[in-house]
Formats: C-alpha cells, sequence, structure tokens
C-alpha cells in the first residue's frame, strides 16, 4: 500500500522486495523509490509502536524429525533453477521445476525432514526459497511464452504475437498465479518538473 504494507499486516517489503527493479528500470533509476519506501514503511512502523495490534492467526506445522534432508533439498532445487531460468532460459526446464516446486510447496512439512531444532531457521529458510521460487517461474514462464528473448533474459522459444509491446506491460504474481496487464500511461510532457521549471523561466 502507500506505507509498503503487504497485505499481511506488518509485514513491509521495499526495494527488490517489492518489485521496485526490473528489465526497464535498472537499480540505478530506481534508487529513489527504495529508499522513500523504506522511510515511509519506517516511519509507518514507528506510528504503530504504541498500538496494540492483533497477530494473524495461524496453524503451526508439524515439524518432521529424522535424518534431515534439508541441504539436500536445497542444493537440488538451486542447482535446477541455475540450471532452467538464469540468463539462458529453458522453458520446457522451468515448467517441470514450476511443477515440482509447487508439488513441494503443497507437502512441504510432510517431505522435509530436520535432525534436531537447531536446523529450524534452516527448515523456514528453504520453505521461503521454495515458496519465492514458484512464484519467480511463474513469472518468468509467462513472460518467454509472451515476450521471449528481452533484457538480459535468452529464451529458447519464439515469443507468441501480442498486441502489447514488452514495455508496455508489467507482470503481477500472487501465490503461483501470473498474469499480464498494461502499465499506467505516462503524463504527458506537460506534467514534467523539468518542463514547467523551463516554462516558468521564460515568463
Amino acid at each position: 500500500d502507500e506505507n509498503w504494507q503487504s497485505d499481511i499486516c506488518g509485514l513491509y517489503a521495499a526495494g527488490e522486495a517489492a518489485g521496485t527493479f526490473g528489465v526497464y528500470r535498472p537499480g540505478g533509476s530506481a534508487l529513489n523509490s527504495t529508499q522513500v519506501g523504506s522511510l515511509r514503511a519506517a516511519e509507518h512502523i514507528a506510528k504503530k509502536a504504541d498500538t496494540p495490534q492483533n497477530s494473524p492467526a495461524f496453524t503451526l506445522p508439524n515439524i518432521k524429525f529424522g535424518e534431515s534432508n534439508i541441504s539436500k533439498i536445497r542444493n537440488e532445487f538451486q542447482t535446477r533453477m541455475s540450471n532452467a531460468a538464469d540468463f539462458d532460459r529453458n522453458v520446457a526446464m522451468m515448467e517441470e521445476l514450476f511443477k515440482d516446486a509447487g508439488a513441494l510447496c503443497d507437502s512441504f512439512f510432510e517431505k522435509a525432514v530436520i535432525e534436531s531444532l537447531s536446523e529450524l531457521s534452516e527448515l523456514y529458510k528453504l520453505y521461503d526459497m521454495v515458496l519465492t521460487q514458484r512464484s519467480t517461474l511463474s513469472a518468468m514462464i509467462l513472460s518467454a511464452k509472451s515476450i521471449g528473448t528481452h533484457g538480459a533474459a535468452l529464451v529458447d522459444r519464439k515469443p507468441q504475437k501480442s498486441e502489447i509491446s514488452a514495455s508496455g506491460i508489467r507482470t503481477v504474481t500472487r501465490y503461483a498465479d501470473s498474469k499480464e496487464e498494461p502499465v499506467s500511461p505516462m503524463p504527458t510532457p506537460e506534467l514534467w518538473f523539468e518542463t514547467l521549471l523551463a516554462r516558468s523561466r521564460k515568463k
């Protein structure tokens, strides 16, 4: 929202976590957004500090103990992500990994095993990694199929014909579902500060 708070009360996202960077907006030109977003989030958190907040209710998962497989799962999915979805992207491999990541997400706490509570943080890091991987792959597959090679991504298939150019769309991802929608139109040049300043100086 306007305070960079997600739809989970108390969870804020700024910078890369908020999707500020992208193919058509490299890091340098997006730094202002990251700074403004972080400041607004911090100010909002500070204002809410004295207000009692209701914590979201959720059911704790049943953790499985035994011979740990956390490193094995992490290494497998990291390696497959690098092979399928780095700068040189293979759509078939991404789709297969997306399917497997989704299956792992759906039954993560039945499949992931830790040896002791000392591995609990690694368990949740792995869960976060797979959830993120699933969402990222959803967006990458959609982009690969509709746009094809663009920016720094080399895609192994030709794009479908699209009525919207790559610069005129954005990808919106929620959980495992991605869709494309037109970006907001650019304002007319009359609204730019530099234009108005130059005109005022001529008066």
